[in-house]
């Protein structure tokens, strides 16, 4: 019985890259621009499963993935801390975020655990605000998407239906956070009971 191998619609899109430009033979001998161009052609790739983004056609998302900046880090590095000035917005690409507040040197209230695709710090973006809480890699290792609030700000102008998504993801973070303190005052009322 036969096999049949699918092959990834990356890797014909870098073959035909290499080969119509003739680079193959520049590459042997500068592997890290052919790890870029994969890079570049991976971020255009996931960025239509980013629910903010999904709103966009294929164009639209070609055109914003160049505001994208892609950064790595390790476990434990500190994106930013409660007060600091809210410039930029990022998305988990891979790996895992935590966000948290410090209540003193010892306590802190653990919020949320952020996964792939999901997009942060773009509150204090948009509101001016500084940040309302701290953000820290929690998995061994992460990439992220970074992008500046200048460009941030930029693409909600430019394309209305980003800004009314963000809306609905906004909405729905509320209303988890309104459930999240029902449930918690419904089992401080259960204790005194």
């Amino acid at each position: 019985m036969k096999k049949t191998v699918m092959k990834s619609p990356v890797k014909d899109i870098e073959d035909d890259i290499f080969s119509t430009l003739n680079l193959s033979s520049f590459y042997k001998e500068a592997p890290f621009r052919k790890e870029m161009v994969r890079k570049i052609l991976k971020k255009a790739e996931i960025i239509p499963y980013i629910p903010l983004f999904s709103v966009l056609s294929a164009k639209e998302i070609d055109r914003i993935s160049e505001r994208f900046k892609y950064r790595r880090y390790k476990k434990s590095d500190i994106l930013f801390n409660y007060g600091d000035e809210a410039d930029v917005v990022f998305i988990v690409k891979t790996g895992e975020v935590l966000l948290y507040r410090e209540l003193d040197s010892e306590n802190r209230i653990e919020y949320a655990i952020l996964f792939k695709a999901d997009i942060f710090g773009e509150m204090g973006v948009i509101s001016g605000s500084p940040r309302s809480l701290s953000a820290s890699i929690y998995s061994d290792m992460a990439e992220l998407y970074v992008i500046s609030r200048e460009d941030f700000l930029y693409m909600l102008k430019k394309y209305p239906e980003l800004a009314v998504n963000l809306c609905r993801i906004l909405c729905f973070r509320v209303e988890e956070a309104n459930k999240r303190l029902l449930d918690d005052k419904k089992d401080t009322h259960r204790k005194q009971v």
